[in-house]
């Protein structure tokens, strides 16, 4: 994919010095890849997030390399991407990391999923109450 470059940074520096884009972030026009990054980050890393006690809550992490950039991301995880498939971990228990993660249909991505007890339920539900205060 090639990059575009910005014509302005945010804070007005001249083309030359201002960052480069990806094309997948644009505002009422995002590629669903990018979504699914910044949903990734959100379950894991926002306490506000209504997914966050199934993610972060239970210690499931985003590698340093996704954290440092979506292009980052984008390197590993395009080349195998397919429209209508979503992010998926191979291992539940497992954080979100190239060695760990593949697009899967919805179908697929729905039984790959953790068994839950009554108990961790609750405790789910506990935890999501707790960080909306």
């Amino acid at each position: 994919m090639m990059l575009k470059q910005a014509s302005k940074s945010a804070i007005g520096k001249p083309k030359t010095m201002a960052k480069l884009k990806h094309g997948m972030s644009q505002k009422g026009n995002r590629h669903p890849f990018y979504g699914a990054w910044q949903n990734m980050k959100k379950r894991c890393l926002n306490l506000n997030y209504t997914s966050y006690a199934d993610y972060g809550g239970r210690g499931i992490k985003v590698c340093p390399r996704w954290l440092e950039s979506f292009e980052n991301f984008r390197d590993d995880m395009l080349p195998t991407w397919q429209k209508r498939l979503q992010l998926d971990r191979i291992d539940n228990n497992g954080n979100y990391e190239p060695s760990n993660c593949r697009w899967a249909t919805r179908s697929q991505n729905v039984k790959n999923r953790r068994n839950r007890t009554p108990k961790q339920s609750i405790q789910r539900r506990r935890l999501f109450l707790f960080t909306q205060n």
